[in-house]
């Protein structure tokens, strides 16, 4: 079972009623989705989608490397026909150590992948606990806690979709800042004076 996820402020406010102003409702504890925070933000698709290609090119190399090792056992074994048995196991053995060696560092590189999902949805939390506490600053809340540990509860205190909201804003507003850097950069780069055309005045001597 997982644990209970909760972030606590220095300063608890009291617990009470819930109480309510015109858009927002404020509660000592707020729960959260953080899986759907990761799976519905931008940010957090945006790793998916690099994680789904990552995996997908290893598949690709995968499948050159069995190619390639099949092709090699093909020619091994027309070779067996006209060599020497002798060195024809020398060649069979470095083959057979070649392929051992390589599906190692597949199986390794498999298991690396495996973990790397469950890496990122680490590394997101740290990336949405910002924004986390700052609907807990808005809300006036003490705790906020995994959506999926709590047997009940209203959705007026369900921050899922809000957190969303802010982390996509955030991230459109982090691409934008670096679009413009990009394009500052290329302006200055082309603005930059190359040369000078000024010619070296002739001297002349004397009459």
């Amino acid at each position: 079972m997982r644990k209970l996820w909760a972030i606590f402020m220095l300063c608890l406010v009291p617990l009470g009623a819930m109480a309510q102003d015109e858009t927002v409702v404020r509660s000592p504890v707020l729960v959260i989705d953080p899986d759907q925070v990761f799976e519905r933000s931008k940010f957090g698709q945006t790793v998916l989608q690099q994680i789904t290609r990552e995996r997908q090119l290893f598949l690709e190399e995968n499948a050159a490397l069995i190619e390639a090792l099949d092709a090699e056992e093909a020619e091994l074994t027309e070779q067996r026909k006209t060599m020497d048995p002798a060195a024809f196991k020398v060649l069979a053995d470095a083959f057979d150590r070649r392929a051992q060696d390589i599906r190692v560092a597949r199986d390794a590189k498999q298991q690396d992948l495996d973990q790397q999902l469950d890496r990122a949805r680490t590394g997101f939390i740290n990336v949405a606990v910002p924004f986390i506490n700052q609907m807990m600053n808005e809300r006036r809340a003490a705790v906020v806690l995994r959506k999926d540990n709590v047997f009940a509860s209203l959705n007026a205190i369900d921050i899922t979709d809000q957190v969303i909201v802010m982390m996509d804003a955030d991230f459109d507003a982090r691409i934008a800042a670096q679009s413009q850097a990009a394009e500052d950069t290329a302006e200055d780069t082309l603005e930059a004076p190359v040369g000078t055309d000024a010619q070296t005045p002739e001297t002349t001597g004397n009459e």
